[in-house]
């Protein structure tokens, strides 16, 4: 099997804006990483975002056999099946399409959602079996303390997220509650927590 890769030379051949160019970098090697993981046939997380996984097996029980990419709607999750269908197409020559869209679509200083935009793009293309998924409705979300205190998961939570904007004492103690923060004031581990799968 041949393998082709993104030469450095071919990169710096693209022709992007100047203000876009980081962007588009930190793009392709999410794509770039998760292409060699889909050659070598690794179902890969793509996970950006403030968010805490409270088990493993996130989609677990949601698993559709006849999907080979999941997106969340709501928060920045990206799961590939390292499946020979999702082989044909993410090659070099989507790597190149995937920056050429993003530098078409994004405004200087903008953040880009990655895995809806590649959602977006795959959605375009005969063959990708993609599943949206309202990851929101299996999380639980930290509010501001004048929303209370979060003092248990609820049943069939997986994970906890929070706004960008909320402050760090805030998600510090919501974690506490849910004993999920295990730091102590100098910022030191005193406690690891493992999940079982």
């Amino acid at each position: 099997m041949q393998t082709n890769y993104l030469t450095i030379s071919e990169h710096k051949s693209m022709r992007f804006q100047d203000s876009n160019a980081r962007l588009i970098k930190v793009i392709l090697v999410k794509a770039y990483v998760i292409k060699k993981c889909v050659e070598f046939r690794y179902n890969t997380w793509l996970v950006e975002g403030n968010l805490v996984f409270i088990n493993t097996d996130l989609f677990h029980e949601s698993v559709d056999v006849n999907s080979d990419i999941y997106v969340g709607k709501n928060l920045d999750l990206f799961f590939v099946r390292g499946s020979s269908s999702v082989q044909k197409y993410w090659g070099d020559d989507f790597l190149y399409e995937v920056a050429t869209v993003v530098d078409k679509v994004t405004l200087p200083g903008d953040r880009i959602n990655f895995a809806y935009t590649l959602a977006n793009i795959l959605e375009q293309k005969a063959g990708v079996r993609i599943k949206r998924v309202d990851e929101t409705s299996f999380g639980v979300e930290i509010l501001t303390e004048k929303n209370g205190n979060i003092s248990s998961l609820g049943v069939g939570k997986k994970l906890v997220y929070w706004s960008a904007e909320l402050g760090l004492d805030v998600i510090e103690k919501q974690l506490e509650e849910l004993r999920m923060w295990i730091i102590d004031g100098e910022l030191s581990c005193v406690a690891v927590v493992c999940h079982q799968p």
